[in-house]
Formats: C-alpha cells, structure tokens, sequence
C-alpha cells in the first residue's frame, strides 16, 4: 500500500515537473528581444504593409519601391497603403498624415521626407507580440502618436542621422535639420545617440523635455503649442469642429 501511494504521488507531479521545463525552455530560447532590436535579428519578422494615408492637404507625393531615384513619385490621396521601401515627401505648404497598425498616427510636416522599413514582429521581454513601425526622417519634421495596448502593444522606431528613437506610448515630436531633436508632449520617449557605429546608451525624455545630440532642455508649452497648429492630428481637428461633450480626455491608452 505504502509503494502504490508513492507511485501515485510521482505520477501525479509528472504534468507539473513537465510544464516547468516547458517553461524554462521557452524563457531561455532566445526569442524574446528589446524595443531597439534590429530588423535583421532571427527573433524579429517583417511586414511590408505600413498603414494607409489618412489625410492629406496640398501636393504629398510617393517615391514608391520600385521608382528610381529620379522619379519624381505619385501623389497620394486618403486611403492609399503605403508599404516598406516608399518615401514620403511633403512639399513646402503641403501635410500628410498616416495611420499604422492600430493605436499609431504620423503627422509629416511641410517639407518632410520619411523612407518607411515597415512593421517589425517579435515577442517583448514580457512574453507579449509586439509590433513596431520602422522609419527613417530624412528631413523636415513630424508628430506622432502611439496609444498603449497592454495585451499587443505597438511602437514606433524613428531613425535619424545619428541616433534613432522609441516610442511606445506618447506624442511625440521630431525633427531633423542640422541637428535632430526629439520634444515630448505626453507620455514619453526613449532616445539613444549613434557615433560613427557605435550607439550609446538609450536614455528617457520625459514629457515636457527637449533632447538631442545637443543635450537636455526644456520643451516650452509656447513651443508645444506651435507643434499642435503646424502639425495637428485629423481626430484633434475634428474634435475642434464639435461641441466639447463629452469633455476630450488626454490619455493615451487603446481605444
């Protein structure tokens, strides 16, 4: 009788002994990767579609992958994909904005140029799928947004000349001249520096903070405010053209 209920006792912990390697194998197998991964990394999978214009004012044009670089594009209208390898560019007085995944919106300002990479898959280092819009800002400036969707969170990977920027919940603000900055308006922002090739580590911007190779400054609510005239979002538009009820609230969590 004594052996019978040991035998029992073994094979009732069998399940739980199994599920524990299980478990430890899947922790330690490598597939989980950081928000800065590259797109090159085994862990990390593409998807050339990267969302659809969803507004337009003036002359927005498209230098499509398959365009050489003389061409001089196509115009783009409201609900034209947009995929990994196209340029955007935004003549002087002109603004596109466009909608990826769903929980992020870019606003390219007047004389902005962007090469999409297209949207990254990989597991986070919170077990959760994850999904990261690439892009490059060849020139101009932009404001993004990205809401927070705690069971799929999606991101944004902004690449400049010499250092690139995360966001996974926040409105952003970007732009590249001489000199790239990144202004937070809300929520916040990860930043990191590249110097020849070698990045170093990646660093918060805090909302109402300027930051750059230059160092740390203040973003004034003056100069926030100019963010929003140049560069609005269409839902702030059109919040504005409505009655204010309900109130318009200002976090940035998933719909």
């Amino acid at each position: 009788m004594p052996k019978l209920l040991c035998r029992r006792q073994r094979t009732s912990f069998l399940p739980l002994l199994v599920g524990a390697v299980l478990v430890l194998l899947r922790c330690s197998d490598g597939q989980a990767v950081d928000y800065w991964a590259s797109p090159g990394d085994p862990a990390v999978a593409t998807n050339n579609d990267c969302g659809y214009i969803s507004a337009v004012h003036g002359q927005p044009q498209v230098r499509r992958s398959f365009h050489s670089e003389e061409s001089a594009g196509q115009p783009l209208s409201v609900a034209d994909r947009i995929s990994s390898g196209d340029e955007l560019i935004v003549p002087t007085g002109s603004r596109l904005e466009w909608t990826s995944g769903n929980n992020i919106v870019v606003v390219l300002g007047s004389g902005g140029r962007v090469k999409l990479g297209g949207i990254r898959s990989f597991v986070d280092p919170d077990g959760r799928q994850a999904a990261r819009l690439d892009f490059s800002l060849l020139s101009g400036e932009l404001r993004l947004q990205v809401r927070y969707n705690s069971e799929r969170p999606e991101s944004v990977l902004a690449l400049m000349s010499n250092g690139d920027v995360v966001v996974r919940r926040g409105d952003v603000y970007i732009f590249d001249a001489s000199q790239w900055r990144c202004g937070v308006l809300a929520g916040d922002a990860f930043s990191r520096i590249r110097r020849g090739g070698m990045y170093g580590a990646p660093f918060a911007i805090p909302a109402g903070q300027f930051a750059g190779p230059g160092g740390q400054s203040e973003f004034f609510p003056e100069e926030q405010e100019g963010v929003r005239q140049r560069l609005p979002f269409t839902f702030e538009l059109v919040k504005l053209a409505r009655p204010p009820v309900p109130p318009a609230g200002f976090e940035l969590e998933a719909p």
